[in-house]
């Protein structure tokens, strides 16, 4: 009879199921579904209740249970600029430097001001 065992790295990370026979179970072995044969205890093999449902990658065995890994936090992604403020900011420095700019352009820099698109 075949049985589902868990691949294990040698971090103890699981990276899915192998499927062995039940007399190849050796000690350090991770079996699942236990509940569905007859078996006896061997030592070192650990029998399971249950399928798994777990990721691969994302789970290490820590000797009694399976544990989520800690993976790093990602770090926050700077703001992407945004076309209507950059314009916005070009607008501003060419006023201020006195710049001839048109009548349409000096109505909508007024308003981005004041939109929430600028907060």
């Amino acid at each position: 009879m075949n049985v589902q065992v868990a691949k294990l790295d040698a971090d103890s990370v699981y990276w899915g199921l192998d499927e062995k026979a039940l007399e190849e179970v050796k000690a350090g072995d991770v079996v699942f579904n236990a509940e569905t044969f007859e078996h006896e205890d061997v030592d070192g093999v650990v029998f399971l209740v249950g399928g798994c449902d777990l990721k691969p990658g994302q789970y290490r065995w820590d000797g009694a249970q399976f544990v989520p890994l800690k993976l790093k936090t990602p770090q926050p992604q700077p703001a992407t600029p945004l076309v209507e403020r950059a314009l916005h900011e070009l607008v501003s420095e060419m006023i201020a430097a006195g710049a001839s700019v048109p009548e349409y352009t000096r109505k909508w820099h007024a308003w981005y001001a004041q939109s929430l698109d600028n907060k």
